[in-house]
């Protein structure tokens, strides 16, 4: 297995186990409040984007939940996606 190979199946895990555990956070998601946050850096971690990724993706979005006063579980979950894509640029 090739060195590209290699990065590609390990982004194919990590996607897949933040699919799954992020997912079904989402599907219980009862409000944006300390909880979920903490859940959802579990998730994080739990998915393998390690600990420091974890905690500062979790806490932009708690900052970017409170000024856009976000609620509903669709925006707060395209605004972790777009918190993650960005740290990854």
């Amino acid at each position: 297995m090739g060195f590209f190979e290699k990065i590609k199946s390990g982004l194919t895990k990590t996607r897949e186990a933040m699919n799954s555990t992020v997912g079904s956070l989402f599907m219980t998601f009862s409000g944006p409040d300390d909880d979920f946050f903490d859940e959802l850096e579990e998730s994080l971690i739990l998915a393998d984007l390690g600990v420091e990724t974890a905690v500062k993706a979790t806490d932009r979005l708690r900052e970017h939940v409170k000024d856009e006063r976000l609620k509903d579980a669709e925006q707060i979950r395209a605004a972790l996606r777009g918190i993650l894509v960005q740290m990854l640029q």
